[in-house]
């Protein structure tokens, strides 16, 4: 039990010990990876910490010692790998590559110098540095970690997360994440649960796992991740899980990271979303790839900057009442490129997708609603058990966006349908489903408006008992889009 205060440290759970650490009641606790710096001296239009024998790792890899910074860094933002951070009261400063390039608001480490360099004027004002590269280390099974904040730590990529839940069964509760390097939270092991996290503000991601069958993650907030704007790919934004099964995502946001929201990746299988919010993110909002029996039931994908809902080379997946709306360039889009999965039971193929019930409400400067692409421009998506009905659909008028859907079509590449009636036609799909063009289907919290309310009469199919499940109704529930009001 810790008493209220700043801790300035890094805290290793061993194996063979389960252990609880926690905040004492009614008191706020944190885990601070940064010191204040004081001595400053002004040297021309700068100021001058000497002293300065912090000189933490830039190379990018998950592999502690070697370097894949080409792979991660965006040549936009060539600072992005270095794990040095600096505050001027609360207020964090934009770290530069040489002493030149100081200006207000900028920093530079000399390393060589054993300097530290800012170009705002430490007078007066509280300056901190990061100077501990990790929080919180759990290798006890069976522990629980509660209460407390962790902020400012020089976390790289091979530092494995600024807390590490490293083996099975090990709970993260009421934990707040912030303004660390690179990566906020890391799991490799089964059985976690954690719950109401807020994960925010962290360089490069707010959560990875790997390996972690079973996680649980509820009631919890990631926000504004990727700050110091590491490409979108390999890993960044909100949370990216990969080669887990059963992961279980409910009641959560993910909201305004750099990049993506949600990215399901390698190998996820039979992981449910429900009643989840991934908005506004600066890349897609939820991507499925790579992946194998993934239901997604009564969420919100909005205001994303590309794709509210993408889908690639994944298969087994069931979208069920679902709004997906406000996207810049895309509703729901399906992709399949070359790549083929040795495992039968995770093929990495675009099949079996399901939609049903949702609201997709697409932007009138959007590509288009519904896109289903090969990227060999060899297939079929009429080959594929891609299955769209119940689906409430609609664009501001029937020329913006000026296509409702675009199929894979072999050599031809795509096809395109103006109208939901000719991709009926044409694809079988969406006998139930209807598209307004014209009046708003819902309001600014994404709630049917009456225009909406009455085009879905006669939409909504029946929903199996594993989706009603998810919803938490009764399979004789039949409506378009989710059981819960929107919750920014």
């Amino acid at each position: 039990m810790l008493r209220a205060g700043s801790y300035h440290e890094r805290v290793f759970i061993p194996q063979g010990k389960e252990l609880t650490i926690q905040s004492y009641p009614g008191e706020a606790v944190w885990f601070d990876g940064s010191s204040t710096v004081t001595g400053w001296t002004a040297a021309g239009s700068a100021w001058v910490a000497p002293g300065w024998n912090f000189d933490f790792d830039s190379r990018v890899s998950f592999t502690a010692g070697s370097d894949e910074s080409s792979r991660w860094l965006d040549p936009a933002y060539p600072m992005a790998g270095h794990p040095e951070q600096v505050w001027v009261d609360g207020v964090k400063l934009t770290e530069v590559g040489s002493l030149g390039e100081v200006t207000k608001g900028k920093f530079f480490t000399d390393t060589a110098g054993n300097r530290l360099v800012i170009g705002t004027n430490p007078s007066g004002h509280d300056v901190r540095a990061s100077t501990l590269e990790k929080a919180i280390q759990i290798q006890g099974a069976g522990s629980t970690v509660r209460g407390l904040g962790v902020r400012n730590y020089a976390d790289h990529l091979a530092t494995l997360g600024t807390v590490s839940a490293e083996m099975p069964n090990i709970t993260l509760e009421n934990l707040v994440v912030q303004d660390n390097a690179t990566m906020g939270v890391e799991v490799w092991a089964k059985g976690a649960t954690f719950r109401n996290l807020t994960v925010s503000g962290n360089g490069m991601l707010g959560l990875n796992a790997s390996k972690s069958d079973d996680l649980h993650i509820t009631d919890s907030v990631f926000s504004g991740n990727n700050s110091e704007h590491f490409k979108d790919a390999p890993a960044s934004g909100g949370a990216k899980l990969h080669n887990s099964t059963g992961v279980l995502i409910e009641n959560s946001l993910f909201d305004s990271n750099v990049s993506g929201g949600l990215w399901f990746d390698v190998s996820m299988r039979n992981a449910t979303v429900v009643n989840t919010t991934v908005s506004n993110n600066g890349s897609t909002g939820m991507e499925v790839e790579l992946s194998q029996g993934i239901l997604l039931a009564g969420n919100y994908f909005v205001g994303n900057e590309r794709a509210g809902l993408e889908i690639y080379d994944a298969g087994g997946v069931q979208a069920w009442n679902n709004v997906v709306a406000d996207n810049e360039l895309y509703s729901v889009r399906m992709l399949q490129d070359a790549r083929v999965n040795s495992d039968a039971a995770v093929p990495w193929q675009l099949r079996g997708v399901t939609l049903r019930n949702n609201i997709i409400d697409t932007t009138p400067t959007a590509v288009v609603p519904i896109l289903v692409q090969d990227l060999t421009a060899t297939r079929y998506a009429n080959d594929w058990d891609i299955s769209l009905d119940g689906n409430l659909y609609h664009r501001s008028s029937a020329s913006a966006p000026s296509n409702f859907a675009y199929w894979a079509n072999g050599k031809t590449g795509l096809t395109s349908f103006k109208t939901l009636a000719t991709f009926t036609n044409a694809t079988g799909n969406d006998t139930h489903s209807k598209l307004v063009d014209g009046a708003e289907v819902l309001t600014a919290d994404y709630a049917l408006t009456g225009a909406g309310s009455d085009a879905t009469k006669g939409v909504a199919r029946a929903l199996p008992p594993a989706v009603a499940n998810a919803l938490g109704v009764a399979t004789s529930w039949a409506k378009v889009g989710p059981a819960e009001p929107f919750e920014p």
